[in-house]
């Protein structure tokens, strides 16, 4: 039975019951480690689609934005960590990759058969043309859930910012909740997302309001944008 050590055996000198002692522990770990180990996925079948990325100034400040959608299509939770994106100058070199933190993925953790979302933020471009992004996603399995919230009364303010509530919908207490807007087109158009946190925790049925504020989204998303889908997701 795991976790259980068994008596030695009769005739058994110290020495022997110790390191008969030790193969059990050694074996015991191997089994926790191998009961820990995050799942095992096939990376093929996570898709990344609807990539877009926009060169612009923020006031005086020159920035690059790069977006793009993610399907799990793999029968586990997955997160990205790891992913990076390269960045390709007019003349095809490699001019800078944005990895880590500066990777952005929500849902942090992306459920089987879900859609998320990456977001890269980039000021660090310079005046550099920039002719291409080139994402190289590293995927693993892993055992987080989760959840997603109620989100009701959606109202882009034209020119200005994104406004509505989330509601609490679950048996429990929330806290860190994270809130994302997908914008489109007339087209219906994938052009971009913009994501905040709510602060506090949200009781059962309870609700908040969450703004998704311009500033750092590029002008063309504020200008082209007529339609938006919210998510707001906890852990």
């Amino acid at each position: 039975m795991p976790g259980i050590f068994t008596l030695a055996a009769c005739g058994q000198s110290p020495e022997e019951e110790l390191e008969e002692l030790g193969k059990e522990i050694i074996e015991l770990q191997a089994e926790q480690a191998a009961a820990n180990a995050p799942p095992e996925v096939d990376a093929a079948d996570v898709t990344v689609s609807e990539e877009i990325y926009y060169q612009w100034t923020d006031g005086e400040s020159p920035t690059v934005n790069y977006y793009a959608k993610i399907q799990n299509d793999t029968p586990e939770v997955i997160n990205l960590y790891g992913s990076s994106l390269s960045w390709i100058d007019e003349k095809g070199d490699l001019t800078l990759i944005t990895d880590g933190y500066g990777i952005s993925v929500t849902p942090e953790y992306i459920m089987p058969g879900e859609e998320g979302y990456i977001s890269v933020w980039e000021p660090r471009l310079s005046d550099e043309e920039i002719e291409g992004a080139e994402l190289s996603l590293s995927v693993s399995g892993d055992t987080v859930k989760i959840n997603t919230l109620e989100v009701s009364d959606v109202n882009i303010k034209e020119g200005v910012n994104t406004l509505g509530w989330v509601t609490n919908n679950s048996d429990n207490v929330v806290e860190d909740i994270t809130v994302i807007g997908a914008y489109y087109d007339e087209e219906d158009n994938f052009l971009g997302t913009n994501s905040t946190f709510l602060e506090g925790s949200l009781e059962p049925e309870q609700e908040k309001g969450f703004e998704l504020t311009d500033q750092y989204v590029p002008k063309v998303i504020s200008r082209d944008r007529r339609t938006v889908k919210v998510h707001a997701y906890v852990q």
